[in-house]
C-alpha cells in the first residue's frame, strides 16, 4: 500500500515540476524572441 502511495505522490509532484518547466521554457523562448528582436531593431536603426 504504502508503494502505491509513493507512487502516485512522486507522479502528482512530477507533473506539476513539468508544468513548470513548460512555463519556464515558454518564458524563455518569449524572451530570446523579444531579444532577438530588439538586436534586429538596434542594427536596422545604426544601418539609417
Amino acid at each position: 500500500i504504502r508503494n502505491k502511495i509513493k507512487k502516485s505522490v512522486s507522479t502528482s509532484s512530477t507533473g506539476k515540476q513539468e508544468l513548470l518547466l513548460n512555463s519556464s521554457r515558454d518564458k524563455l523562448q518569449m524572451y530570446s524572441f523579444n531579444q532577438s528582436a530588439h538586436l534586429e531593431r538596434k542594427e536596422s536603426a545604426s544601418q539609417d
